[in-house]
């Protein structure tokens, strides 16, 4: 059996990496005699050169987005969608050879696709493989902003669609449900009656050769072979009373330290500060918190060092920050910046020399659990809160209006507490294990 593993393999933020591999990793172990092949999901096949941006071209971009997400609110202008159709017309090539690859499932691996920025995207993939009468698994999918009602009622009617079999998100569970499912609770709801995506910007002319969604050299299996897979129809509802609900899972990163065999050293490291470019906060805020809290570290004698989760607009935004301290030397500012992580490994092996993390990014405080490296969440999404109230640390959430003292005094007192570690083993072992009984159904 050929199992696609789909997700933002080759993203700039390495923690999507990491879920990926982690997935990947959970259905080798399990199923030892089955092809895993990892796919990036606009279809690239190696990390971008980093562009050359400047503050002022990044300030222009989060303007640009801002503004789409007022015209899509406010009028009946869809900004969102038109942005998204561009996007699925820029990667729709390398997209569509994903979508016909020969495979028996295909599983998305989490990160933040139930959002307009990538709505479009999954209602493509599972509409094409749904042609086939290829299984869709989504797993622990993370949520984000959803101003579009057109790509909202796409992406609800693809998630009816019978070739999903199986949803399980990460964050913001009821909202799921009540978003995409509510409306139509329990009913029967087979394959969405669309435009075939083989005749979507496909080139393909009238009177062409189809060979057909169902045919044995657009699915995974050899000749002759017989396919034991479930009917369509059976996958109307997901849980014992036969409704679509979508039900929690815990992120895949949180094995993260197993995946890569890394381990948090055991010298006491500096204080890891994680900084990510603001896209939903005022920058000023952004800017005066760290500077703020840099300089109490240095004032009290605390070794820190910044660091990204790879995103060259992060690297920028350090750059920047450490422009605005003054008291710094030249020297000072280029030690105490980390480089860049080249790969999701790299990522991992940077957050397990520090003693503690201060950080925004949502994946560097999953990995620093998965090492066992307290944490300090800033937050400017829910998602974190949700993550961190997952351990009953919803305390160690603080925001960019907190003070330095704050920061440090919450910093000591999660030394001290430090992750739980039964609580991570719990969530991981019943995370994998829920997908991995869903596929097997279909093994």
């Amino acid at each position: 059996m050929k199992i696609l593993v789909i997700g933002y393999y080759y993203s700039m933020n390495l923690g999507d990496t990491v879920i990926c591999d982690c997935v990947a990793s959970w259905l080798r172990e399990t199923f030892p005699a089955d092809e895993i092949v990892i796919r990036d999901i606009w279809g690239r096949r190696e990390y971008a050169a980093s562009p050359d941006v400047s503050m002022q071209m990044i300030r222009k971009q989060r303007r640009r987005v801002q503004v789409r997400t007022w015209l899509t609110q406010h009028t009946t202008y869809d900004s969102q969608l038109k942005h998204e159709q561009y996007v699925l017309e820029k990667y729709g090539a390398a997209m569509r050879q994903i979508a016909e690859e020969p495979c028996d499932l295909v599983v998305f691996a989490g990160g933040q696709l139930l959002t307009d920025l990538m709505s479009h995207e999954l209602s493509f993939y599972i509409r094409a493989f749904g042609e086939r009468h290829v299984p869709v698994f989504l797993h622990a999918l993370g949520t984000g902003p959803c101003h579009s009602r057109n790509l909202n009622r796409e992406l609800k009617e693809a998630l009816h669609s019978s070739s999903v079999a199986w949803l399980s998100v990460r964050d913001h569970l009821n909202a799921v449900n009540q978003r995409y499912f509510d409306a139509e609770a329990g009913s029967h709801v087979g394959n969405c009656v669309r435009k075939p995506v083989s005749e979507v910007n496909s080139g393909q002319k009238d009177g062409a050769e189809d060979k057909g969604p169902a045919s044995e050299e657009n699915s995974g299996r050899e000749d002759g072979a017989e396919d034991k897979r479930p009917a369509p129809e059976e996958n109307s509802g997901w849980n014992s009373e036969g409704v679509r609900r979508a039900v929690f899972a815990a992120d895949p990163g949180l094995w993260a330290a197993d995946v890569y065999h890394v381990n948090k050293k055991q010298s006491a490291g500096p204080i890891g500060l994680g900084i990510m470019y603001p896209g939903s906060i005022p920058m000023g805020k952004a800017v005066r918190f760290w500077k703020r809290l840099i300089c109490l570290l240095n004032k009290n004698g605390v070794r820190w060092q910044i660091f990204t989760n790879g995103d060259n607009r992060d690297q920028l935004f350090a750059s920047y920050i450490l422009d605005q301290i003054p008291s710094l030397t030249k020297e000072q500012r280029d030690s105490c910046c980390a480089a860049p992580p080249e790969n999701a490994e790299g990522l991992v092996r940077q957050i397990s020399g520090y003693r503690s993390i201060v950080s925004f990014r949502l994946h560097s405080h999953i990995i620093a659990a998965s090492l066992q490296v307290p944490s300090v969440a800033v937050v400017w999404d829910d998602k974190l809160r949700e993550f961190f109230r997952l351990f009953d640390r919803e305390k160690y959430c603080l925001s960019v209006s907190d003070s330095p003292e704050k920061v440090l005094e919450t910093l000591r007192e999660v030394e001290q507490s430090g992750w739980p570690e039964e609580k991570i083993l719990q969530l991981r072992e019943e995370s994998r294990k829920m997908l991995e009984q869903a596929v097997e159904r279909y093994h």
